[in-house]
């Protein structure tokens, strides 16, 4: 059976077009609760961390931080875990060898977070946690480069960069926290409802 160029045309736009959406539904399911997530707890730890500043309670912001990384970092790890259950909705040997890249990834640049804050001593709050949203959203670009339908990670990482940058040079110190509750925070959860209800 003769197929005619035009045909064949029509029926690969289909097939990229259905490619494509298949792609966003993919990254919808997986990255946007986790962004989800992430963003209401970095809204919750940057107003939280605004608050101890004014009271004074300086010595309580460590702990603060790593209490809502640690939670927050097990919620992630029982999301993964859940959709990894359920099962891939493509049965694809290469996705599953991307989670397992990814979590490596992850773990690695947090490794190199803890030897970096060892070399460069003397950080201040807000010079210490700029330079890690940077560095999370260096991570960001990185993903969304080498991922498939994960351009919006390039997006979301430049963007929040430069909202960093602004909040690190130009706004006070004592409203650097408020600034970050909706610039990472919000970005952050705005992307993960956009692509909840967007691409769902």
């Amino acid at each position: 059976m003769d197929v005619s160029s035009e045909k064949a045309k029509e029926s690969l736009t289909v097939v990229q077009a259905t490619t494509k959406t298949t792609t966003k539904s993919l990254a919808a399911t997986y990255a946007g609760p986790i962004l989800i997530l992430w963003g209401v707890f970095m809204i919750l730890a940057f107003l939280g961390s605004h608050l101890l500043v004014v009271l004074v309670l300086h010595k309580w912001l460590w702990h603060l931080w790593v209490s809502m990384s640690a939670i927050g970092s097990i919620m992630t790890f029982l999301i993964c875990w859940r959709q990894y259950s359920r099962g891939v909705p493509i049965k694809n040997p290469a996705l599953a060898k991307a989670g397992w890249r990814d979590l490596a990834f992850w773990l690695l640049l947090f490794a190199y977070l803890g030897i970096w804050f060892c070399i460069v001593k003397h950080w201040h709050g807000v010079q210490l946690n700029a330079f890690i949203c940077t560095v999370i959203m260096f991570a960001y670009v990185v993903m969304g480069l080498y991922e498939p339908g994960s351009k919006f990670m390039i997006w979301l990482g430049l963007s929040v960069t430069a909202l960093t940058l602004i909040g690190y040079y130009l706004i006070p110190h004592d409203y650097y926290c408020l600034w970050m509750a909706p610039a990472f925070g919000g970005a952050l959860l705005g992307t993960g409802l956009y692509l909840r209800f967007r691409y769902k």
